[in-house]
């Protein structure tokens, strides 16, 4: 069994720690742990980070990943001794579009490497693998500046070797005797170009160059001193030394002739240069954490639900040593890091769903939505055909600017620019006017996978790559102000995209805002108005593109456009504003993401830069895996995959919180990709990739990139953030975790930092004038103000959920004193309806952030109060009030305030009937209620329906609908009545809510 643990390999100076290759059982998993955490607290450089196996892989499930960007490879050694590794290319896409393995490479050693002295090394320092088997020593790299792999070593006893390759499909061959092994796959058709024939005009058709036909792609295997063996092996005999070259090579040629023609050209490879140029990438950032606290991490996997489905099904599984945690997100953040850079450099974006270094993997592995039922081959994945999702793909890129990695960024932008013609043509046949638009699921130069009168309903309306591609352009230009950037990618591209939204939806409401009607959000909903994704994107993108030197013309429009841009939408719920996916919209098919929370990030509409809904956008967050409108919560995800969830906890300045979600996606033991679990199955022990970084599927295929891509992201958000000119230090990060980082903010600017016991010790910005720009979080003020406005906002005793961690009065190295002083006004209390005040009983804590706190209006007699901080205290001023009864009633009775149904009997007039009489013919257009729902299950609605009595004594019905779990609160046509009923199948109501449009 290998276990991560911390030795020095005696040939070089790198520290280095093993992986386990399985998921651990029961009885080793604490053997693991202990080691673990040992170690944590030494992950201090990237050194420290390397993999280390100390025994071999059965096969490629057991692999190494390498790459410079463009050319991939698995590498593993198996039990027999044998090298092998995967090659891959990051365009070597065949005649159907599908993303395919260029064969593999076999090394084969004489006597065999001994498997009793061995060590594989991932050398992240180098971009290498370093093999150690007895008297033999290897190297494997993929040089940085040549598509070329590198087999190169020594043996202090002379071995005989060959070399050959092995293919999963046919190919064809160079069978010609040469000293070398050549071979290729041959594209002689196009799928691609029939999409373009029925989605373009037939005169672009006509000219536009098709990428896939006649693209050949594949390698040529040879080596110093290896001679022909047989059609496929080479062979080396009585050598100490070892020096073997696979040059990859995927191009378009009119013949296969001149394909191999051009393979036979030199490649220079050079390993000086190759380790200079990895070198250079670590130093560009790093994040190293060497504490998360004394305590066990609880990661209390789905925690914010009604029902303790999920919950449950995670007892046993759900804690973390601390020192542990922090070895692992500190290892896996600079592995996922390794494994963006060797796919992000080339002339398309690598896929969502497994890279370039898919595997074959062994049936029980988890799927896209359940175990596999047979083994996988290495040239298989999940979501095959649909090569760019771009609500997957763009994940990596989000995630590449605050580390500096800007040379990841550019390539994928420039890929969207070329296919920029394409996207325009398309426009013109659809749609008529000038603009262009990008299809969710596409292929090559964004032509789309699906034909546009055949694309999924819940794709119909899903373009928001159109703008939202541009909007990560314009974060990466705001990072280096690279002017040909700016005017060459992205100014076309927005101005494109842009033009298509405002050419399309030229519908104006009352006020002069846009309209969008009748159009999705994301994939979850339909039927929407003003979809806060598309809104949101247009703003930002807009207000980033205006921060801009640009022309005259294009300001003008633009600010005419963005002056045209509605509010973020919001739904009214349990008596507050709550984010909304629209102005109005369907229930959704299902909850598989929170769309709503894109007005959150990546779209920044209401965060940490607009306190005025940050509030909101607080709860909003820690309600949205529960189903409150109708939509169906079957496959509700609290993280992992291609959620953002922790990223936007962290733009939320929920450190607790973000820490949590952080921990479990960096951790990767999930049971399902959703919460939708049976609570009393036994925890799963699938098999596992033994790389720690080739994340598991959670619906987007191994290793997930997305998952991987959104939890560095998550980390680098709780630690550095930016906003025009404003740099935000550590803005959730929890007080009792040790890091040093370096990151990226904008205009060229890095942030290096070390904070230690609960401060800043040590920050160095460059330049040092960026540094008045720094708002540091983690300072006492601001802690003590989250901490203060957190506690008094939560409201999620209204919703049946544990309260927000954030507002907990747990104390840390830089809040326990103030905590000790004054935390009774944060124990034990929930939040009331009235601003900055806590509650518990018949005590009402009115705490003020700025001027002096303010009474409220309270239905109750005040017989006491005093100040529990000095009356101006700063960062906040707590006033104690008693009154002479519990105002915890006045709290909970929020929801119903405005209630057409308030002082009136709801009459029960049969098991599954609520009727109410309001006095009066009166209007409303929103229903709430809430019911008891024992033993729910995620998926399992209960039917209703809302129906008026008419004036023949008939019941009409007007709103109808599912209620998932306890909560329902929708809006519709306005409705004129006197006595309404509620038919619904429910133990118990506990509230039935009327509302006029007013409320």
């Amino acid at each position: 069994m290998n276990i991560n643990r911390h030795r020095p390999v005696t040939r070089a100076k790198h520290r280095t720690f093993f992986a386990p290759m399985i998921f651990l059982n029961n009885k080793t998993a604490w053997v693991v742990a202990i080691a673990l955490s040992l170690l944590a607290a030494q992950a201090q450089n990237i050194d420290d980070c390397n993999v280390v196996w100390d025994s071999p892989s059965a096969d490629s499930f057991g692999s190494m990943p390498l790459g410079n960007g463009d050319v991939g490879a698995n590498v593993w050694v198996e039990p027999g001794g044998d090298l092998l590794f995967y090659v891959s290319k990051v365009d070597a896409y065949d005649s159907a579009h599908l993303l395919k393995k260029l064969g593999r490479v076999r090394v084969r050693f004489t006597p065999t490497l001994a498997m009793n002295r061995f060590r594989q090394t991932l050398v992240l320092r180098e971009g290498a693998i370093a093999i150690e088997a007895g008297d033999v020593r290897l190297r494997v790299w993929v040089d940085a500046h040549a598509p070329v792999i590198r087999v190169t070593g020594e043996s202090k006893k002379p071995v005989d070797v060959v070399a050959s390759f092995e293919t999963l499909r046919p190919c064809e061959e160079q069978d010609d005797q040469a000293n070398r092994l050549a071979w290729g796959y041959r594209n002689v058709t196009s799928e691609w170009m029939k999409r373009v024939r029925s989605q373009n005009t037939p005169e672009f058709a006509a000219k536009v160059a098709d990428p896939i036909l006649n693209r050949t792609s594949g390698c040529r295997l040879s080596g110093e001193g290896f001679v022909r063996a047989d059609k496929r092996s080479l062979k080396l005999a009585g050598s100490r030394k070892v020096d073997l070259s696979v040059r990859v090579r995927s191009s378009q040629t009119p013949t296969l002739a001149e394909w191999f023609a051009e393979l036979e050209l030199p490649v220079k490879s050079d390993w000086q240069a190759h380790c200079k140029w990895w070198k250079k990438f670590w130093e560009r950032s790093h994040v190293f954490i060497t504490r998360c606290g004394d305590e066990t991490i609880n990661l209390d996997q789905c925690r914010f639900t009604q029902f303790p489905q999920g919950s449950k099904a995670y007892v046993g599984h759900k804690e973390i040593d601390a020192a542990t945690n922090a070895f692992q997100i500190t290892q896996r953040y600079a592995l996922e890091r390794f494994c963006q850079a060797a796919a992000s450099r080339g002339a398309v974006p690598p896929p969502y769903n497994g890279s370039i270094f898919t595997m074959d993997m062994p049936a029980g592995v988890l799927g896209f939505n359940q175990p596999k039922t047979k083994a996988v081959s290495a040239d298989e994945r999940d979501w095959a055909n649909l090569s760019f999702m771009w609500q997957n793909t763009r994940h990596p890129y989000w995630s590449m600017a605050a580390r500096g990695d800007y040379d990841t960024i550019v390539p994928g932008m420039k890929f969207v620019r070329d296919g920029l013609d394409l996207c325009r043509d398309r426009c013109r046949k659809f749609f008529g006017f000038d603009a262009a638009f990008i299809m969710e699921a596409s292929w090559w130069h964004n032509v789309g996978v699906f034909d546009w009168d055949r694309v999924p309903g819940h794709l119909r309306y899903h373009q928001l790559a159109t703008i939202e591609l541009p909007a990560i352009m314009a974060e990466t230009y705001e990072h280096t102000r690279d002017r040909k950037f700016l005017e060459e990618i992205l100014l076309p591209c927005a101005e494109a995209g842009i033009d298509y939204y405002a050419g399309r939806f030229t519908k104006r409401d009352a006020n002069g805002k846009m309209l969008m009607e009748d159009v999705g959000c994301a994939e979850t909903y339909q039927g929407v108005t003003n979809p806060c994704t598309e809104m949101g994107c247009l703003k930002y993108l807009l207000t980033k593109l205006l921060s801009f030197a640009i022309d005259d013309a294009r300001r003008a429009k633009w600010s005419k456009l963005l002056a045209e841009m509605p509010e973020v939408p919001v739904r009214r719920i349990r008596g507050m504003e709550l984010l909304a996916v629209g102005e109005q919209y369907n229930p959704g098919r299902e909850i598989c993401e929170s769309p709503e929370l894109y007005s959150v990030y990546p779209f920044r509409q209401a965060w940490l830069g607009t306190p005025s809904l940050l509030a909101m956008a607080r709860q909003s967050f820690h309600v949205r895996t529960i189903s409150l409108d109708g939509t169906d919560d079957k496959q509700a995800v609290e993280t992992g995959g291609w959620q953002s969830a922790p990223v936007q906890a962290a733009y939320l300045g929920l450190a607790r919180e973000a820490a949590r979600l952080t921990s479990m996606n960096f951790h990767d033991r999930f049971i399902h990709w959703n919460d939708n679990i049976d609570p009393d199955a036994p925890f799963p022990q699938r098999p596992r990739a033994r790389f720690p970084a080739f994340w598991e599927c959670k619906m987007d295929g191994t290793p997930d990139n997305d998952h991987g891509a959104n939890s560095v992201n998550a980390l680098q958000s709780m630690l550095l953030q930016s906003d025009g000119k404003k740099i935000y230090l550590l803005p959730a990060w929890p007080e009792d975790w040790d890091v040093t980082f370096k990151l990226w903010a904008n205009d060229n600017t890095t942030v290096e930092c070390v904070y230690r016991g609960g401060r800043v010790t040590t920050l160095k910005v460059t330049p040092e004038s960026r540094r008045a720009d720094v708002v540091d979080f983690s300072s006492f003020p601001n802690r003590i103000r989250t901490l203060v406005s957190v506690a008094c906002n939560d409201r999620n005793y209204l919703f049946g959920l544990p309260p927000m961690l954030d507002g907990l009065p747990k104390p840390g190295p830089t809040t326990a004193a103030w905590l000790a002083k004054y935390g009774e006004s944060l124990t034990g209390t929930i939040a009331g309806p009235w601003p900055g005040c806590t509650v518990r009983s018949n005590v009402v804590y009115v705490h003020a952030l700025a001027g002096k706190p303010q009474i409220p209006k309270i239905p109750a007699k005040l017989v006491a109060q005093k100040f529990l901080t000095a009356e101006n205290e700063q960062p906040v001023s707590i006033l104690k009030l008693e009154f002479d009864r519990s105002v915890e009633e006045f709290a909970k009775a929020a929801p119903s305030a405005g209630s057409l149904t308030a002082g009136n009997a709801i009459v029960n007039v049969a098991p599954e009937i609520r009727e109410v009489d309001l006095g009066r013919v009166q209007e409303f257009s929103r229903l709430e209620f809430t019911i008891e729902n024992p033993g729910y299950r995620r998926g399992q609605g209960r039917q209703f329906a809302l129906q008026t009595r008419q004036s023949d004594g008939t019941w009409q019905t007007v709103h109808t609908g599912k209620v998932f779990g306890a909560i329902y609160s929708k809006t519709f046509p306005t409705v004129k009545a006197q006595i309404v009923r509620l038919k619904l199948d429910a133990p118990a109501v506990r509230q039935f809510d009327l509302f006029p449009k007013t409320f």
